[in-house]
């Protein structure tokens, strides 16, 4: 699929003759569609993803999702922990 891409990119291109934003759509068509089409994978579907990096790499466990219980989103929590900070 790669190589049947690099053949057709310069071919592309040369419909710029006709009008200059034919490659642009083509492209960005081809982008978004293949966008869309991974969410139907198995590896992402119907699955929370994760929300760092250190969730991804499996480093750091995935926090339990809460729905959200007001606007502070649990800042009163993480400052209180911050002013007085347990032992651990």
């Amino acid at each position: 699929m790669v190589r049947a891409g690099g053949l057709l990119a310069p071919l592309l291109n040369m419909l710029a003759v006709y009008h200059w934003s034919i490659p642009t759509v083509v492209f960005s068509s081809l982008s978004l569609i293949s966008g869309v089409l991974s969410i139907l994978l198995p590896e992402t579907r119907r699955k929370e993803l994760p929300d760092s990096t250190d969730e991804a790499e499996g480093q750091q466990p995935a926090p339990e999702r809460q729905q959200n219980q007001g606007a502070d989103c649990g800042l009163q929590e993480r400052t209180a922990e911050r002013l007085h900070p347990t032992e651990k």
